[in-house]
C-alpha cells in the first residue's frame, strides 16, 4: 500500500512507485491509498491517521512524506508484521525501523565493518580501516563499500577488447545524490554511449564515487578497487569537496603533505581518544571556520589531480577531470533553487560554503588553464542556464534533469576528443 500526502503530485508519486517497485521487484501491485477524505483533509500524513491503519494487513507500507513531514511514530508499528517505509520529496526511501538487514542492504553482513555500522541506518559515512566506506541505501543499489555498482567486477577484469570500460569517481555529486540508479549521469553516459550504433564497441559506465569524498579518498578506491580492471577511461568529476575540506583541514597536514580531509575524522579521533561510545559533535563541526589560504587548497588539489593522472597512465587508462558545477555557476538560480538553497544551507556548513563562489572563480581563472591535464569546466559550462530551470536541491547537489545535461556534456566532449 502507498500512503500518500496531498502535496504531491503524479509524476513525484510515480517515480517514487518506481523506485519502490525497483527495490522490491517481487511485488505484484500497489495499491494508492486514494480515501478523497483523507486526501482533502490532510495535507501531510497525520498520527491520528497512521494510527488507523491496518498495518498488518498489507506486507510493505511506503508513505509519501511532505516536505515539512515529522518522522513517523517507531512504536506506532509491529515490525514483525509489516515493513514500513518513507519516501521524501526527492524519492530517496528509507526503512522507517532505521537500520540494514538483509532486504534493505543485502551486503549488510559481507564483512565486519559493515556488520557494526547496521544499526546507524542509512546514509553514513562508517570507519573502515582504508579510507572509508558509506550505507547510502534508498536510490537503487549499492555494493558492499557503497558504490553504486550492480555488476560483478571479477567479470570486467577478463572482458574482451569490444568492451570498454569507463570508472565515474568523485564525492556526493559523482555519486549522484538525488538521483535513483538510472537517473545519474554515469548510467546515462553509458545509454548515450551504447545507443551510437556502434555494433563493435560496448561501453561499461561503473560508479566509484563516494559521497563526501576528497581526490586522496578517490585515488584510494582507485588502488583498492579499480586499478586491476584496468579501465580504458577515468572520469573524475570533482572540486567541491576539495575546496571545502580544504579549507578546514589541518594546515601543517595541507601545506606540508597536501592532505585534505573530511570533518568528521577530526570528530572520530576525538571519540577513539576518549576511549568512548559518546556520539556527541560540538556545534564547531556544523560551522566550521576557514583556515588555511586558496592557494594552499589550490596546491593540494593539484597535485593530487596530477598524481590521479599518473596513476591511471600506469594502466594506459585514459584520465578526464570535470570541475562539477555548483549552483552559483548557473546564470541566475530559480525561485524554487532559491528556496532550497536557504532551506538546506542554513545549518550546514555554512560558512564554508560560502566561501565556494570565490574559491571556483579563483581556480577557474588563475589555476585550471594551466594544469596540464584533460578537463572539462562544468563550472563555466553551467553558466549558460538562467532561473527558467530547477537544477539544484542546495549549493551542491543535481536533479535527475541535471544529470542528463552534465552526461550529455560528458558524451559530446568524449567523442570530440577522441577519448571513447
Amino acid at each position: 500500500m502507498v500512503l500518500c500526502s496531498a502535496e504531491w503530485d503524479s509524476l513525484h508519486i510515480e517515480r517514487v512507485i518506481k523506485n519502490f517497485k525497483y527495490k522490491f521487484p517481487s511485488i505484484e501491485s500497489v495499491v494508492l491509498c486514494s480515501d478523497a477524505k483523507i486526501k482533502n483533509a490532510c495535507p501531510k500524513i497525520s498520527l491520528e491517521l497512521i494510527e488507523n491503519i491496518k498495518f498488518w494487513e498489507y506486507k510493505v507500507v511506503l508513505l509519501i512524506l511532505g516536505s515539512n513531514q515529522e518522522r513517523i511514530a517507531q512504536d506506532k508499528i509491529d515490525y514483525n508484521l509489516t515493513r514500513v517505509y518513507e519516501a521524501d520529496s526527492f524519492g530517496m526511501i528509507r526503512y522507517t525501523k532505521q537500520i540494514l538487514d538483509e532486504i534493505e542492504y543485502p551486503h549488510h553482513k559481507t564483512h565486519f565493518f559493515n556488520e557494526v555500522a547496521n544499526n546507524l541506518g542509512n546514509e553514513r559515512l562508517c570507519y573502515f580501516p582504508y579510507n572509508y566506506i558509506s550505507q547510502y541505501v534508498g536510490l537503487g543499489p549499492i555494493n558492499e563499500f557503497g558504490h553504486r555498482i550492480d555488476c560483478d567486477l571479477e567479470t570486467l577484469q577478463t572482458r574482451d577488447e569490444s568492451t570498454k570500460l569507463i570508472i565515474v569517481m568523485g564525492g556526493s555529486a559523482g555519486w549522484s545524490t538525488y538521483c535513483n540508479f538510472d537517473e545519474m549521469f554515469s548510467q546515462r553516459l553509458e545509454v548515450k554511449l551504447n545507443s551510437q550504433g556502434n555494433t563493435k564497441k560496448n561501453y561499461k559506465v561503473l560508479n566509484f564515487s563516494q559521497p563526501s569524498a576528497v581526490t586522496l579518498n578517490n585515488i584510494f578506491d582507485y588502488i583498492l578497487f579499480v586499478q586491476k580492471l584496468k579501465p580504458d577511461l577515468i572520469i573524475l568529476h570533482a572540486g567541491c569537496n576539495d575546496f571545502a575540506f580544504g579549507q578546514k583541514s589541518d594546515s601543517y597536514l595541507l601545506g606540508k603533505y597536501q592532505l585534505a580531509y573530511q570533518f568528521q575524522f577530526e570528530s572520530w579521533a576525538k571519540i577513539l581518544e576518549k576511549n568512548s561510545n559518546e556520539k556527541e559533535i560540538d556545534a564547531s563541526f556544523f560551522y566550521p571556520q576557514a583556515e588555511n589560504y586558496p592557494r594552499t587548497i589550490f596546491k593540494a588539489f593539484v597535485d593530487r589531480l596530477n598524481q590521479f593522472e599518473l596513476i591511471a597512465s600506469a594502466t594506459n587508462s585514459n584520465f578526464l577531470f570535470g570541475l562539477q558545477p555548483m549552483s552559483f555557476s548557473k546564470k541566475r538560480l530559480s525561485n524554487l533553487e532559491k528556496k532550497y538553497i536557504v532551506k538546506n544551507g542554513e545549518n550546514f556548513f555554512k560558512p564554508i560554503l560560502n566561501n565556494m563562489k570565490f574559491l571556483y572563480d579563483e581556480f577557474t581563472v588563475k589555476i585550471l588553464n594551466m594544469i596540464n591535464l584533460e578537463f572539462i569546466d562544468f563550472h563555466n559550462e553551467f553558466g549558460k542556464f538562467d532561473e527558467d530551470m530547477t537544477m539544484f536541491v542546495d549549493q551542491v547537489h543535481t536533479l535527475p534533469v541535471t544529470d542528463e545535461i552534465i552526461a550529455d556534456i560528458y558524451f559530446q566532449e568524449l567523442i570530440k576528443r577522441g577519448l571513447v
